[in-house]
């Protein structure tokens, strides 16, 4: 009895038609003489030869019996309520004698909104050979994410499945679909669903330019695919994601590319943790694509080659999920986990990345880069990479190249036994547009970043804007430090970051130009510069301070808020307030006779900055001046001459 008897019924009414469209029929149904002794007929017989109900759910019932001819089905369902689905399965046989090609599929929904509908089964490309059939399942349910009021009566759906001859003028149609099982066979095989191949590399050697690979199950690799030829290829699930899984006997790489265009989709790459020496997937040529996307997963690769303990190791060993040493290397929508390497965890790259959307998590390394090492330009947008560990630097992220973004991303639970424990640079890095730098820890400096400009390098700096770099751990810059080049930071938080030493939020050792815009140092800790430390190593450096706040930071030492060491400062419109420490809570300025500094202050607000010693404001020593062109100093604790007012004024 049906659950809502007693409510309004609300009837779905839907019909769905399949129509195959059979062209060059008229062409192949002639015919053909041989030699003049003999003929042979020809014949084009695509046809629907069973249309059936498959899985009911909920209240869904058919409406009526499916029925169909030759090239037409149709069938008619009710729904009832949200979670009400019915699936058909339409089966289409090749009766002719001519191998067929599934040229397009052109799916028309209703315009009903409480409906949706899908299809499998099917797939462009996908060759129908003589005496096979394949099976099209049509989900029809009622919209789980319509709220409204459906219109009630019928609503049509059709999808128009177009096949073509697969060879014409003995010429085959491209772009075919080829299907692999560990089930098929190589030699009795023809690639089709019914009939696969047994190998990847078959398969492979089977496209002629340009195709589609589909793996049905999952399939142990016993050797390296080797995809050498110019060939646009994509090797993708049939149905539910399947494993390309490592052989225990296998050290090299799964997949090896020098040339071409190929595309993962929606597939697993498992190393199977083997202990190999080379990473899952190597990429080796500058003119090859390697495209990872659509929920794919690099997982498991143990690459042991140690770089140190070979004789010139050639770098497209290095890395343990992903080698990208020549060539352009894309991930969307993926995840890259669970990798080992001495170099690159994850990924080690000396070619373009591109990484949008994706995961680049548990991956480890024994040098640097436990998530990625890059010594190329590397984009990565919307993504996360997080929980990498190395015992060398860059937790998360080693680079050297000369174009670092990062957009919309998440570092975040990275660690390195030596500095960088999210993120280790040396020539440009710009983070941007609400990206996050947290939980990182780093044993020597630079918890979140460190920034390092080698001389050898020409360095363009350190940008950070609209970002937040928070709860990071060091021993000097916990949140970040930074060295030898351009910083500039705007519309950023730094908070609650920590460091044992120096500098809970910020180090700043020496810069060529330092400038920092509406940003936030707020609640971090360590032992000397709460806020912030700068130790300038050469004389005429200037940090400027605009429009900022420093506030709440604490030092165990001194210099809660700001701690400048040979380094001058111009701070405007700025606030340094509620900071913490025994001796000089907010500010402490000091040079020394061969770098003497300045700390100019305009406009600015010092206030409720609390030391349990010495100095609550402002402490000016050794070699540094002190300017106040404007502003207020006040209800600093304990106070000094520098304070402009016993109270702050209300405001």
């Amino acid at each position: 009895m049906r659950r809502n008897k007693n409510k309004k019924i609300i009837i779905l009414s839907l019909i769905g038609i399949l129509i195959l469209m059979t062209v060059g029929y008229a062409a192949f149904q002639t015919n053909l003489d041989i030699k003049g002794t003999s003929k042979v007929s020809s014949n084009w017989d695509i046809r629907i030869t069973n249309v059936k109900a498959g899985t009911i759910m909920g209240d869904a019932e058919q409406a009526k019996q499916p029925t169909w001819n030759e090239l037409t089905a149709s069938v008619e369902a009710n729904l009832y309520q949200k979670g009400d689905s019915i699936e058909y399965i339409i089966t289409v046989e090749n009766k002719g004698t001519i191998d067929a090609i599934l040229n397009n599929i052109n799916a028309k929904e209703t315009t009903n909104e409480a409906i949706k509908f899908t299809y499998s089964g099917v797939n462009k490309n996908d060759k129908l050979y003589k005496g096979e059939s394949t099976e099209i399942i049509v989900k029809i349910e009622y919209n789980p994410d319509f709220n409204g009021t459906p219109e009630i009566g019928s609503a049509e759906i059709n999808i128009t499945l177009e096949y073509i001859q697969a060879i014409v003028g003995g010429i085959e149609i491209t772009n075919p679909n080829l299907y692999v099982s560990s089930s098929g066979n190589d030699e009795t095989g023809i690639g089709s669903k019914t009939n696969p191949y047994k190998t990847i590399k078959k398969a492979y050697e089977e496209v002629k330019e340009e195709g589609t690979i589909y793996i049905m199950d999952d399939i142990t690799q016993t050797e390296t695919l080797n995809f050498s030829k110019n060939k646009n290829i994509t090797l993708t699930s049939y149905g539910v994601e399947h494993s390309i899984i490592r052989e225990n006997k296998l050290t090299e790489s799964i997949i090896y590319q020098t040339a071409g265009n190929l595309t993962l989709n929606n597939i697993i790459i498992d190393g199977n943790n083997i202990e190999a020496k080379s990473a899952l997937l190597v990429l080796n040529n500058n003119d090859a694509i390697l495209n990872i996307n659509d929920n794919t997963i690099i997982k498991n690769g143990n690459n042991q080659l140690i770089y140190a303990n070979e004789e010139n190791p050639s770098s497209d060993t290095l890395g343990g999920g992903i080698c990208a040493n020549h060539g352009i290397l894309n991930i969307s929508n993926s995840k890259v986990l669970n990798n080992q390497s001495d170099y690159g965890g994850g990924i080690y790259a000396n070619s373009l990345i591109n990484i949008n959307d994706s995961t680049i998590s548990y991956n480890t390394s024994k040098s640097n880069g436990g998530g990625i090492t890059a010594n190329s330009n590397v984009q990565i947008k919307s993504s996360e990479v997080s929980h990498n560990t190395t015992t060398g630097a860059g937790g998360g992220m080693y680079t050297i190249g000369n174009e670092i973004n990062l957009i919309s991303v998440n570092f975040s639970d990275n660690s390195a036994d030596l500095t960088g424990g999210g993120i280790f640079s040396q020539k440009h890095l710009d983070i941007s547009e609400n990206s996050n730098i947290s939980n990182n820890k780093a044993k020597q400096p630079g918890g979140g970043i460190k920034f390092l400009c080698n001389t050898n390098y020409e360095c363009t700096g350190l940008y950070i804007k609209n970002s937040t770099i928070s709860n990071n751990t060091a021993y000097n810059g916990g949140g970040l430090e930074f060295s030898n080049s351009v910083i500039k930071i705007s519309s950023s938080n730094i908070s609650n970051n920590t460091a044992t030493e120096y500098a809970g939020g910020m180090h700043i050792t020496s810069f060529k130009e330092a400038l920092f815009e509406n940003i936030i140092v707020n609640g971090n800790k360590a032992v000397y510069g709460g806020g912030i430390n700068t130790s300038g190593v050469t004389a005429g450096l200037t940090l400027n301070i605009n429009n900022s706040q420093i506030k709440n930071n604490t030092a165990t030492g001194n210099a809660g808020g700001i701690r400048i060491d040979r380094v001058s400062v111009v701070a405007n419109g700025t606030t340094i307030s509620d900071n913490k420490a025994p001796n000089y809570a907010g500010l402490t300025c000091r040079g020394d006779k061969d770098i003497p500094v300045k700390f100019i202050f305009n406009g600015n607000t010092i206030r409720n900055n609390i030391a349990t010693g010495e100095t609550g404001g402002i402490f000016i020593t050794n070699y540094c001046t002190y300017t106040r062109n404007s502003g207020t100093v006040c209800g600093n604790k304990p106070t000094n001459s520098y304070e402009t007012h016993a109270t702050c004024p209300t405001t």
